[in-house]
């Protein structure tokens, strides 16, 4: 005997509906974290990379036993360099800059204070940081710090995210940090 009708297997319309809204309202929830989980993420590979960049010039200059520089500027945006000691008054402006991701921005003297490398004040070389290592590895000059942030963060929150590279011995040991909600010696980074 044959069935004169055959029930058909499949959802219907209304339960499709609240599904997709199901799915809806958990990406509307969980959108917001996701996106700044991706922005820290830029922000701690921003750090990452200058600390190979320092590593690096520390470890040329143990090799080739001269002095070593990584040089660091915002203009037109965040980049790095590394490269051998130039005589004094050299053109920085011609090296082969590294770029960082657009959205971050090196906090300087006018923003916090929080990037203490030497920093040239006059000439083409104006504004532009840097960090030298001696034949031994040691830095050859000041200890300090780089700081990065992002470019649209404000500068008056004390809880902006802040990544930093310190080289904080005069053996040149480095270390890696992010922003603490107390400052300590003017710096929130440290």
């Amino acid at each position: 005997m044959l069935e004169s009708w055959r029930k058909e297997g499949g959802f219907t319309l209304i339960e499709l509906l609240v599904v997709i809204a199901l799915i809806a309202i958990v990406m509307a929830i969980s959108l917001p974290s996701y996106l700044r989980f991706v922005r820290l993420q830029e922000l701690k590979l921003a750090r990452e990379e200058l600390h190979l960049a320092l590593k690096e010039a520390q470890s040329n200059a143990k090799r080739d036993k001269l002095v070593w520089q990584v040089s660091f500027r915002n203009n037109p945006h965040p980049q790095y360099a590394v490269h051998q000691r130039l005589p004094s008054g050299s053109d920085l402006t011609g090296l082969n800059w590294q770029d960082l991701n657009r959205n971050i921005l090196i906090i300087d003297g006018k923003n916090q204070n929080e990037t203490t490398f030497y920093q040239y004040t006059r000439g083409v070389n104006k504004g532009i940081w840097r960090m030298q290592f001696n034949h031994h590895g040691h830095p050859n000059g000041q200890l300090g710090r780089i700081t990065v942030g992002f470019k649209d963060s404000d500068l008056q929150n004390k809880r902006r995210p802040l990544r930093c590279v310190i080289v904080s011995t005069l053996l040149g040991a480095m270390r890696r940090s992010h922003e603490q909600t107390k400052k300590e010696n003017g710096k929130y980074c440290y």
